[in-house]
């Protein structure tokens, strides 16, 4: 049965059927531990539209009653500020592809957005980003990723998400902040 192996992004993956091509893809991948932290991608590219900020705006709930502003080119568009969780989390798959993560036991823990000026409607951003640390919580794990997204103005905004791994603990390390 083919699985999706390498996903490429836009809904498109590159295919394989054989396990053991998963399991030498599984073993060139980090574990979860202290060693983690700092670890830097590759910066990513990303561009959107303002046909892309309308749509996303329209998802997260601006109606036409009241937020005419987000999802009418002719009065904008403005930008939902955490829109820039898009291409934040692009950057942040790209470092989870290079850690042994069950993505079945990986949960979504809080996310934050600052933005350094508003979101254009239109842009072409870097993505840099980092593991900024990990916890060890016993039979989990939780990990930080940061991101910052610059275009040719400068820095944009930042982006930080954490990630809990069910069974990614019980390696030793410091079990960080709690509540």
């Amino acid at each position: 049965v083919p699985v999706c192996a390498t996903w490429l992004g836009r809904g498109r993956c590159a295919l394989s059927t054989s396990s053991n091509e998963q399991k030498v893809e599984s073993m060139n991948k980090l574990p979860i531990n202290g060693d983690l932290v700092g670890l830097s991608i590759d910066p990513i590219s990303h561009s959107w539209t303002n046909r892309d900020t309308m749509l996303y705006a329209l998802g997260v709930g601006c109606r036409s009653s009241d937020d005419l502003d987000f999802i009418y080119e002719g009065r904008g568009p403005k930008v939902v500020p955490t829109f820039a969780v898009i291409p934040g989390l692009r950057a942040m798959g790209s470092a989870m592809q290079r850690i042994d993560i069950n993505l079945a036991a990986l949960l979504h823990g809080e996310q934050s957005v600052t933005t350094h000026r508003p979101l254009p409607a239109a842009a072409e951003v870097t993505v840099e980003g980092r593991i900024a640390a990990v916890w060890d919580k016993g039979k989990a794990a939780v990990i930080e990723f940061e991101g910052i997204g610059y275009d040719t103005e400068g820095p944009l905004f930042a982006v930080r998400a954490s990630l809990f791994v069910l069974g990614g603990g019980g390696w030793g390390g410091e079990r960080g902040p709690s509540g």
